[in-house]
């Protein structure tokens, strides 16, 4: 099963993975970020991070 991207209201399938992101400093679970082809080049050009460089 292909996970769905993790921008808010998308439902369309995750193409790429950028990482894991912690919730609290003081709880270890990390929930792992993926967005679709749209949202990761946003993304990408906003933070200028998770891309080819």
């Amino acid at each position: 099963m292909m996970p769905e991207c993790s921008h808010k209201g998308c439902k369309k399938v995750a193409k790429h993975y950028l990482g894991k992101i912690r919730i609290s400093l003081k709880d270890d679970w990390e929930n792992p970020l993926y967005l679709c082809e749209k949202h990761a080049k946003k993304f990408i050009k906003k933070y200028g991070i998770g891309g080819e460089e």
